[in-house]
Order: structure tokens, then C-alpha cells, then sequence
């Protein structure tokens, strides 16, 4: 019982009042901010940030990721963005890789749970009025276009680590499911993973709803 009170309040909701108002307005401001700063900045997103996510990714890979893998990565991250038809970039995505990007993890998690799986009239609403409006069809643009950035280190790693550990599925010891949930495992931390989020209550609030805070107190 102590044990899961522990590991309970290292994830405690911050459900409230306060939040709820803010959530509905500064944290799409921040996403807008995030996106319009990072996105429709070529020399970011062509240039230092790839330089960074590269080299980090081959200072942290525990994969033996190389280059191809890279360069792989990237293609996969701009056909997913652009046609959404990377079948390896899919599957990482769902076996833990998706969901760590500056872009998409400052979007509200209600409104996630809400997109993919609307309870009521009110859900489905509240979905067309506040993601699929013109502002908001033009904001997920850049974010798509700015997590091809972020994106590509991470499938790199991934398919690494496919490759490294495939000897297990063959031998029986893992399923592929298995294989697939250990390469976004140790994908997700080859870059920043956004996702993290510190665990005082008031940096974690300056978290949600400062542009750029988490990514400090990750130590970019």
C-alpha cells in the first residue's frame, strides 16, 4: 500500500478549477506560440535542431543507430506528416514513440482522450469547434511539420533497436509486440521526451503552460 502511494503521487492529477480556465486558454496560446516559433523558422527546424537531435541521438543510442538509420528516419517522418503512410513510423507511434514532441504534447490531454474516443454530443462538438477550425487546421500544420524535425532521431533509434534485438522474437524469447514496445522504449529518450514532466507541482504547472519550461528543465 505504501509502495502505491508512492508511485501514486508522482502522477497526481492537478485537476481544478484554475486549470480547467487555463487549459482552454493559455495552453492553446502556448501551442500556437511553440508552433509559429519552432515550425516557421527554417533555420530551426532545417537546422539546428536536426544538428542537435543528431548528435544527441548518437551520443545516447544504446542501439548502434547509424546514419542510415537517420536518414531513414526523416523520410519516414515527413511521408507520415505529409501523407500519413509510414507503416513503421504507425507502429512506433503505437507502441509508446508517439506523444513526446514539443508539438503534439502541448496539446490539451482531454482533448486527445476527446478526438480519438468522444463520449457525447458535446465531445464531438467541442472537437469540430476547437481542433478543426481554420486556426487550428493551420497551427497542426506546422506542428506536423515541426515534429518531422523532432521525429527523426527517434524513428532511427527505433528501427535500431529492431534490428538489434530481432534475435529475441526469432528465438521465442519475446513476441513482436514485445520487441516493438523495447525499440519505442529506448527511442524515446535518444532526443527530448517532452512527455517527462518534473515532478514539483509548480514546475510542472510553469510546465504546462510556459512555452519552452519543460525542455529546460529536460536540459536542452
Amino acid at each position: 500500500p505504501d509502495l502505491w502511494k508512492a508511485v501514486s503521487a508522482m502522477h497526481a492529477s492537478d485537476d481544478s478549477a484554475l486549470r480547467t480556465v487555463l487549459d482552454y486558454t493559455i495552453r492553446p496560446l502556448k501551442r500556437v506560440f511553440t508552433a509559429a516559433t519552432t515550425g516557421l523558422v527554417p533555420r530551426f527546424a532545417l537546422g539546428t535542431n536536426p544538428a542537435r537531435d543528431i548528435v544527441d541521438a548518437f551520443g545516447k543510442t544504446r542501439s548502434n543507430v547509424r546514419m542510415t538509420d537517420i536518414l531513414k528516419g526523416y523520410g519516414m517522418a515527413f511521408i507520415d506528416a505529409v501523407a500519413g503512410k509510414s507503416k513503421v513510423s504507425k507502429e512506433a507511434g503505437r507502441a509508446g514513440l508517439g506523444n513526446v514532441s514539443m508539438y503534439f504534447h502541448s496539446q490539451r490531454p482531454s482533448a486527445i482522450a476527446r478526438r480519438y474516443a468522444p463520449t457525447s454530443l458535446l465531445a464531438k462538438v467541442e472537437t469540430a469547434v476547437l481542433e478543426k477550425n481554420p486556426i487550428a487546421l493551420a497551427v497542426k500544420g506546422l506542428e506536423k511539420f515541426g515534429d518531422t524535425s523532432d521525429r527523426g532521431p527517434r524513428l532511427a533509434e527505433y528501427m535500431a533497436a529492431l534490428r538489434k534485438n530481432e534475435h529475441m522474437v526469432t528465438s521465442g524469447q519475446w513476441t513482436l509486440a514485445d520487441l516493438r514496445l523495447r525499440a519505442a522504449t529506448l527511442a524515446r529518450p535518444v532526443t527530448i521526451d517532452f512527455s517527462n514532466k518534473p515532478g514539483n507541482a509548480v514546475a510542472r504547472f510553469f510546465a504546462d503552460y510556459i512555452p519552452f519550461f519543460g525542455a529546460a528543465m529536460n536540459g536542452s
